[in-house]
């Protein structure tokens, strides 16, 4: 009997392995009759939590998709600096990912697309000429964040892509979040060249980083370098942030700021409660609109704790 149970035991976990192998390779998303692949993101996710990977893996976004937002969470421990994920456009390819229907509990609370728990994820608007990748949330009720990196998730890089609402709630909206409110903040988090909210509804805040509340501050290493932003309270954030373990560092991004929807502050840069070293330099304001009578300010900061370089070379260029 006990040799029976051992057996049944070895043949499950053998069969197990054998219908959800690791993933490794390239995967089009649609596949098509490309050798490997799946028919939406959503299951490219499914997959990659459930059964992680064993190689390096690209997913490559062959087609416009239409995504349940509720379904786009990645959460695996298997990735890491050797076995790589990246998400990017197959071969001169521009492709838009609309996704609506935002879960309302768990990880990826009333969010688009969520990387959760998660290292060494690439995400990547840039193969070839003519490629692009643009993430569209659409969703008037739910839809308060278009991209999520929490639960810890570090050495995540997201370049050359959009994000925009098409449909969103009238407040308390934002395009890129990273953080999470609480341990473990994700570390050594990269966004450069993106697009943020150039096109459809105006979001309230753009980039928005969040650490722990109050010291011991967490989160290191971060880089937020030649991004174009349009939102109406705060373009790019940094609270409760930054460690000796790293610079960060916020550099040649171009800001419009504000619109008909600021009811109260409007800046282009808030930082506050930071620890570490902060490099800001050469970011441009294109425009900083109040409708009230609080005045915009081009960068609110305080309580730091570390050192924030502001002076060579400029801040902004206005």
């Amino acid at each position: 009997m006990k040799s029976s149970i051992v057996l049944f035991t070895f043949l499950f976990i053998f069969l197990s392995s054998a219908a959800f192998p690791q993933l490794s390779g390239d995967y089009y998303i649609p596949q098509g009759a490309n050798p490997q692949g799946f028919t939406t993101l959503a299951a490219a996710c499914a997959s990659i939590t459930a059964s992680g990977v064993s190689a390096p893996v690209r997913f490559l976004i062959d087609g416009d998709l239409t995504e349940t937002a509720a379904n786009l969470i990645i959460t695996t421990t298997t990735v890491t600096a050797t076995n790589t994920l990246t998400i990017l456009p197959n071969t001169s390819a521009s492709h838009t990912i609309t996704m609506s229907g935002c879960a309302t509990t768990g990880n990826n609370t009333k969010t688009g697309f969520t990387i959760y728990g998660t290292n060494y994820v690439t995400i990547s608007g840039s193969n070839g000429a003519g490629s692009g990748l643009t993430f569209t949330l659409n969703d008037a009720t739910n839809g308060l964040k278009v991209l999520v990196i929490n639960g810890g998730s570090s050495n995540i890089t997201v370049q050359n892509c959009s994000f925009n609402f098409a449909l969103m709630p009238a407040s308390g909206t934002y395009v890129i979040y990273v953080g999470a409110n609480a341990v473990p903040v994700p570390n050594n988090v990269t966004l450069q060249n993106n697009n943020i909210a150039q096109t459809g509804g105006i979001p309230q805040y753009g980039i928005y980083f969040q650490g722990s509340f109050g010291p011991p501050i967490l989160g290191y290493g971060e880089k937020i370098k030649n991004n174009k932003v349009i939102c109406y309270q705060a373009g790019v954030t940094l609270n409760d942030i930054g460690t000796a373990d790293g610079p960060i560092e916020v550099s040649g991004n171009t800001l419009n700021i504000g619109s008909s929807s600021s009811t109260t502050y409007v800046e282009a840069m808030y930082i506050a409660y930071v620890g570490g070293t902060i490099n800001v330099f050469d970011n441009q304001i294109l425009s900083l609109n109040t409708y009230n009578a609080t005045p915009g300010q081009g960068l609110l900061g305080k309580a730091f704790y570390g050192v924030v370089n502001t002076t060579a070379p400029p801040l902004f260029n206005v």
